[in-house]
């Protein structure tokens, strides 16, 4: 692979609860941590990975259901 090959971008949108996205990035680290440690040489090139997450949205919260005195509030 080329260096100019091997550049890129990629981003995708997921449907995560706070425990999936904590596992996911546990997930990330456990896969990047280990390449932190090697050490410049003749076959490597440095590269700049930024991972970044940012919810999209709030979850949504469940619609309020009225209560039998809020209907009767306003049937009056």
């Amino acid at each position: 692979m080329t260096f100019r090959a091997a550049q890129g971008y990629r981003q995708h949108a997921l449907w995560l609860s706070p425990a999936e996205l904590e596992e996911l990035i546990g997930e990330l680290r456990a896969a990047i941590a280990p390449k932190l440690a090697n050490q410049p040489s003749p076959e490597r090139a440095q590269y700049l990975l930024s991972p970044i997450h940012f919810p999209l949205e709030a979850p949504q919260a469940e619609p309020e259901r009225p209560t039998a005195e809020a209907e009767q509030e306003t049937d009056t």
